[in-house]
């Protein structure tokens, strides 16, 4: 009689609890969940969390190993181009090395140009913002363009 009971208790449980992580009772009882989000909890406890796993991944070795697995997964290799990739790249030399690119801004603008105005059309402030720039190559030598395969 009391070995059905239980049974039954526990059929109960099961079809009132839904999941395991909502039952209350030994193995939930230490366990904080905070109904904030994961940034918040992460902005809070960030550096400590940071401290902690390269702590552990200096001194355990499977923690180590799961970082490399992970890195390895997603990372791999890098970024790469093929042997016989067909996106065109360019190169540039070092302007310590040679002079390639002469630029100024005209009208002697030294930066940015920039209006504000209280709009009409629309709700709130419109900005225009000009940059009077020019830029002309002086010397091929520096500039190399690959045109894929």
């Amino acid at each position: 009689m009391a070995a059905r009971r239980v049974m039954a208790r526990q059929a109960f449980e099961t079809l009132t609890r839904g999941y395991d992580g909502a039952a209350r009772g030994r193995r939930t009882e230490g366990w904080r969940a905070p109904g904030s989000s994961a940034d918040t909890e992460i902005g809070v406890a960030g550096a400590l969390l940071r401290d902690r796993m390269r702590d552990l991944v200096r001194n355990n070795p499977h923690a180590a190993k799961a970082v490399a697995v992970l890195v390895n997964n997603i990372i791999g290799a890098g970024i790469r181009l093929d042997a016989a990739s067909e996106t065109a790249w360019y190169l540039a030399a070092s302007p310590n090395q040679i002079d390639t690119i002469e630029y100024a801004y005209l009208e002697g603008q030294q930066g940015a140009y920039i209006e504000t105005r209280n709009g009409f059309d629309v709700d709130g402030v419109e900005i225009k913002c000009r940059l009077d720039f020019g830029a002309k190559a002086i010397d091929w030598r520096g500039l190399y363009k690959n045109p894929g395969a």
